[in-house]
Order: structure tokens, then sequence, then C-alpha cells
């Protein structure tokens, strides 16, 4: 699944691992709202954050926001189970969708 990531963290917290991304929904359009949301996802933990470390260097490189193809797995959280970012790797630059803004739409 492709998307693009516009924020990516991960740390150790009180001898815990975490790591999360932030990317934006796809556009909705129906009655009474429209546009992108912004969504946080889970990233593997696994080997000392390796997805995270990797996530955060590329977005640094690019200095924007970035697409990716993602692997998405699943793994528990307090009793539930989540959403989360096993692997990615970038997306093919003249294939990945051009976001531009315009006065005009």
């Amino acid at each position: 699944m492709r998307v693009q990531v516009f924020f990516a963290g991960y740390g150790d917290m009180e001898g815990q691992l975490w790591a999360n991304a932030q990317m934006l929904t796809d556009f909705t359009d129906e009655e009474g709202r429209a546009g992108c949301q912004v969504g946080k996802i889970n990233l593997s933990t696994d080997n000392h954050n390796a997805v995270g470390k990797r996530l955060v260097g590329e977005l640094q490189r690019a200095k924007a926001p970035i697409f990716v193809d993602i692997e998405i797995g699943s793994k528990t959280q307090a009793g539930k189970i989540v959403s989360v970012i096993k692997d990615f790797k970038l997306a093919d630059e003249k294939l990945a969708p051009k976001a531009t803004l315009s006065a005009n739409g």
C-alpha cells in the first residue's frame, strides 16, 4: 500500500521502545465534510527501532513528506489489536502522485 508520510518518530520511554508515523488519509468528500485527515500508525520496534530509524532518516534526507510502499502487520497493545508498519520502501517518484496546492483547486 502506498502512503504519504510526513512525520515519524521513535524512542525509548522508561525501557519501552516506541515508534510511530503520521500520514494523510485518503481524500473524503461526503455531505458536511471533505478533505484528508491526519492518521497515526505504529511502526515495528523490532531490531531496536530499525523501521523508525530508517523512516526518520528518509524524511531527513527528503526535507519533505515522502511516499512509501508499506508492509502492514498487527500486534496487541493494551489488550487491543492495532496495525503496525512492519517494513517500507521508498516509492518510485515517477509513479508517486504529486501533491499540489493551487488557489484554483
